[in-house]
């Protein structure tokens, strides 16, 4: 049984976060920072390292959002002497947190506090996160590259390797090894996500592959398409159901 990480945050302080940081990452202007910020640097060249400008977005969102939520506690402890804001505003210990701190708490809430409600919001955040990474991706010319670094036809040989500097990387490899129970119950989520006119498609090219029939273009396409969402979901659940991130690791401010 894994052992639970030690949380600064409070479950309703993560449902907070987790809450005001999903409200940022579905504004249009949030997803066009991402690109904006995908072009300018260099460009990504793996979807990991646009992931990592997507993840310096939603710090840069934290720390700004910290800082303003510190200081109206602050504001309104000036009115109410002495009072402890709702419960923990008056304690500072999240006012000492850097937004990439808040981030990788925010990976390790399903292990930190594993019930049902933290387990909805943290999910829910993960499907948002990587439509719009492979939105992203699919809508910027200079960026439609990544689009093909996944080569596996079964979306269960995506995985995750931990390491004990505490951060876990996702790779896309084939392997001859069947998937795990882990992977199986991912695999599950992962084709729960997908939309409605994904699911039809899947069935129809499951039809076309069961008569024996040769895939049209379009429907290697739209297959293409749907490992890509379940692999990118996968990836997403992992580096926040296992407290792993991408390496990066909180920086001082």
């Amino acid at each position: 049984m894994a052992t639970r990480p030690n949380m600064t945050l409070t479950r309703d302080e993560v449902h907070e976060f987790v809450r005001v940081l999903r409200a940022e990452m579905e504004k249009p202007a949030f997803i066009e920072s991402v690109r904006a910020a995908a072009l300018k640097e260099p460009i990504p060249t793996s979807p990991l390292e646009l992931l990592l400008i997507y993840e310096k977005k939603q710090v840069e969102f934290l720390t700004n959002h910290n800082a303003n939520r510190q200081q109206g506690a602050q504001n309104q402890q000036g009115s109410v002497e002495g009072s402890d804001i709702d419960g923990n505003a008056g304690d500072d210990t999240t006012a000492s947190l850097t937004g990439a701190r808040i981030l990788e708490e925010l990976k390790m809430a399903v292990t930190g506090y594993p019930d049902p409600e933290t387990t909805s919001l943290i999910k829910a955040m993960c499907m948002v996160e990587e439509s719009q990474l492979l939105t992203i991706s699919a809508t910027t010319p200079e960026l439609q590259p990544l689009m093909g670094n996944h080569n596996c036809n079964d979306p269960s040989h995506s995985h995750s390797h931990s390491h004990d500097h505490g951060h876990s990387h996702s790779h896309g490899h084939c392997h001859g090894h069947g998937p795990s129970q882990e992977q199986m119950m991912m695999m599950q989520m992962a084709m729960q996500s997908l939309t409605p006119a994904m699911r039809t498609d899947m069935e129809n090219i499951q039809r076309s592959i069961m008569s024996g029939q040769r895939l049209t273009p379009e429907q290697a396409t739209k297959m293409r398409n749907i490992q890509m969402h379940t692999m990118a979901f996968m990836n997403t659940v992992k580096r926040f159901g296992r407290g792993g991130g991408t390496g990066t690791p909180p920086t001082a401010q």
